[in-house]
């Protein structure tokens, strides 16, 4: 069931909240997988719009899933919520700098979470993928400094999103019940 919102929108995350309890009767899995990155160049460069939407898309909008979510996540058997941060949050990348930054603060941000819920039996957890062509950085991929960079890469391609879906499987079921605060 697709759902629309723009989770830059504080506003339309209740109701994205509101018509999945309304639609499936209850939230047992998270997912934060919406990112943005309107700016590459040096970081000095960025402007304090980019830097509010990327923070709000990145940031913001999962921490305040998180807290909507909350009261349901409780009441399920196998709560999990799964932030999707980026290598970058881990080893920033000449160009994206204020992307790197908000993902390494969504990196801490489920560190946190994980210590806090843990207790509520509710696993939180990040995953760091490498570089997923993806719509936000395809562009990127196509000019000659994106093309040698992905020669470098020990397999010569990008990630691809299904690549991730193992992974994604494991930390949504039971099978990672102790896992908690894994990056």
């Amino acid at each position: 069931t697709g759902i629309a919102c723009h989770v830059g929108k504080m506003d339309q995350l209740a109701h994205l909240v509101s018509a999945s309890i309304a639609t499936y009767g209850q939230i047992d899995i998270l997912v934060n997988n919406a990112a943005t990155n309107p700016t590459f160049g040096p970081i000095h460069d960025t402007s304090l719009d980019a830097f509010d939407k990327i923070m709000n898309v990145n940031l913001k909008a999962p921490f305040e899933l998180m807290r909507l979510c909350l009261p349901h996540l409780q009441k399920s058997s196998n709560a999990s919520v799964i932030n999707i941060s980026s290598v970058g949050g881990i080893s920033p990348e000449p160009g994206l700098g204020i992307y790197s930054v908000s993902k390494a603060a969504l990196i801490s941000m489920t560190k946190a979470f994980a210590k806090e819920w843990g207790s509520m039996n509710i696993r939180v957890n990040a995953i760091c993928p490498g570089y997923i062509d993806t719509e936000i950085n395809h562009h990127h991929w196509e000019t000659e400094q994106g093309k040698k960079l992905v020669n470098m890469f020990p397999k010569k391609r990008l990630g691809q999103t299904h690549d991730l879906d193992a992974l994604l499987v494991m930390l949504a079921s039971p099978q990672s019940e102790f896992i908690n605060g894994a990056i």
